[in-house]
């Protein structure tokens, strides 16, 4: 037994780490990342583009959001009782977004300074510097992470980041919600996420699309259905959930996959996307159990490397692909051979980077997930893990400054007469 703000904490309820939903979230990143070949990269994705679970993947933002309802509550509910551990659970959460977010940002500002290099020296660009998604004031909005809160009316800079501004914002709305209704947290979260869902639903023409401008409310829905999916698992613990056999958790683990992959297969930007919170809950309450096949398998090393890796995977890719679709152009340029084929993406038709062949486009595809896993972990280990542990010290910080005790205001003198209390300046500030 533990002790967390003056209450017993069960093996059920302690803090623990969910490596079979850390697995989960690594496959998400990937397929996002395989989604975002045709969108962000305009490389025509051959074989992988007729996958329906891929051309929709970017619902599966949703089931990040969801994860992360699950895992904050289960970390951070019970540990939330002051005003200095709401600014310490800020701090924290930052850390964990903030400095990759920034490195991504800053390679994306000198890939503009490269444009404007270039054109000082008479060489012609695809697009003007610093103009379109890349203007001097998004990186204003990009910093202080309110770049999705409808300020612009296209993703600016990098494009997947739309959602680290609008999750971290939803970090803040859940710690101040816990402090100040506790008691009323599951009816709070209930009418939280009813909120976003209704908004999303009548005010978006794209349902659960909708990024840099419904953004925050489609985060709102999905973190708070993980915070109650984290209720009805705290609910459901203890006995019951350890009645559940291993060929009975198995059994839940498929259904809830073959349910993920039909629901994101046939929702698309309609308005049965609104469910995507739901689908993913379940899935998220079953692969919390732990006690399954395939949650084993997820717990294999390879799978855990990827949910490790899985927050630079989905910052990284878009620079990559950027990247990648520029040196294709330059060879298309100077040696031959890369053309152009007509296709439609989300409902337009987009001239994509062809290399002639399906097969070579799979190639393409393949060795940009490649790369983008050696690109992950390079960025978990040099700027992901340092910037985490910085901000978690400064965390720490912070909570003890705050929480140190008031230097007293007054200092009791006796002389011979009485007790004479008299103001003095604090001993240090």
């Amino acid at each position: 037994m533990s002790k967390t703000n003056g209450q017993t904490a069960t093996p059920e309820t302690a803090p623990r780490r969910f490596a079979a939903l850390d697995s989960w979230r690594g496959i998400c990143a990937v397929f996002v990342a395989l989604y975002h070949v045709e969108v962000i990269g305009e490389i025509y994705a051959g074989d992988f583009r007729d996958v329906r679970v891929i051309s929709n993947a970017y619902l599966f933002v949703d089931f990040f959001f969801v994860l992360s309802g699950f895992v904050i509550a289960h970390s951070y509910q019970s540990r939330i009782a002051s005003v200095e551990d709401v600014v310490s659970f800020a701090i924290r959460r930052f850390g964990r977004v903030w400095p990759l977010h920034m490195a991504v940002l800053l390679a994306f500002i000198a890939l503009e300074f490269t444009k404007l290099f270039a054109r000082a020296h008479g060489v012609e660009t695809e697009t003007a510097p610093f103009s379109g998604s890349f203007t001097v004031p998004a990186i204003v909005t990009n910093i202080l992470l309110v770049q999705s809160f409808g300020l612009h009316s296209v993703l600016t800079w990098n494009p997947p980041s739309w959602s680290i501004g609008v999750e971290f914002y939803t970090y803040l709305v859940f710690a101040v919600l816990v402090l100040v209704w506790h008691g009323r947290i599951t009816g709070i979260s209930l009418l939280t996420a009813i909120t976003g869902a209704f908004v999303v639903g009548v005010c978006s023409h794209n349902y659960m699309r909708t990024t840099f401008d419904y953004g925050f409310f489609r985060c709102l829905d999905g973190f708070f259905v993980g915070l109650l999916v984290h209720r009805l698992y705290l609910y459901l613990s203890g006995r019951k959930l350890r009645a559940i056999t291993p060929f009975s958790a198995t059994a839940l683990e498929i259904t809830v996959i073959v349910a993920v992959i039909w629901f994101v297969s046939a929702a698309d930007a309609r308005p049965i996307s609104l469910l995507s919170p739901l689908i993913f809950g379940a899935a998220v309450f079953g692969f919390a159990l732990e006690r399954g096949a395939i949650s084993r398998v997820l717990l294999t090393r390879a799978f855990r490397a990827a949910g490790a890796w899985s927050y630079s995977i989905y910052m990284t890719q878009a620079f990559l692909l950027i990247m990648m679709a520029r040196i294709i152009r330059l060879l298309q340029v100077h040696v031959g051979g890369p053309n152009h084929i007509e296709a439609t993406v989300e409902g337009f038709q987009e001239p994509l980077l062809w290399l002639g062949s399906r097969w070579s486009a799979d190639a393409l595809v393949l060795l940009y997930l490649g790369l983008l896993l050696v690109a992950a972990s390079i960025t978990y280990r040099f700027i992901e893990n340092p910037g985490r542990a910085f901000f978690n010290v400064l965390a720490v910080r912070v909570e003890r400054r705050m929480k140190r005790p008031a230097a007293p205001r007054y200092r009791v003198m006796r002389n011979s007469a009485a007790m004479i209390a008299r103001d003095t300046p604090p001993d240090r500030p």
